[in-house]
């Protein structure tokens, strides 16, 4: 399992770098075209999590956002591109979670570990 937690943090991490990446191009290239985005990330959260205020950067594109950039001429493959590791992402979550027999929420856990790990915030003895 070890392997399959650091491909998903990789492509998870490498998914987000690009997508700020991609955020700051068009908000100075094409700033309507980034509040469109943005708008529709609103919606998503919204609808997602209508409990709680919408975070309103785009750090991924999902739903009408990939719909909005796969098109583009400028941006679709990166469109492309972040919605196929998004989507190796998820299938590398389910296969974990359908072999382990652990829920998402479970595995959230895990990956969260790792993560503070990685940053130094759990001692796990090893002085690392």
């Amino acid at each position: 399992m070890p392997a399959a937690i650091n491909s998903i943090i990789d492509l998870d991490f490498r998914r987000a770098s690009v997508c700020i990446k991609l955020s700051q191009t068009m908000l100075r290239d094409d700033p309507e075209l980034a509040a469109t985005w943005r708008d529709l990330h609103r919606d998503y959260m919204t609808t997602r999590f209508p409990h709680r205020e919408p975070f309103l950067t785009p750090l991924d594109l999902v739903g009408e956002s990939v719909k909005l950039l796969l098109p583009h001429p400028r941006y679709g493959y990166v469109a492309e591109w972040l919605d196929e590791w998004r989507e190796v992402s998820l299938a590398i979550r389910d296969d974990i979670c359908r072999e382990r027999g652990i829920t998402s929420r479970e595995l959230d856990a895990v990956l969260n570990a790792e993560l503070a790990r990685r940053r130094g915030v759990i001692d796990d003895g090893s002085g690392n």
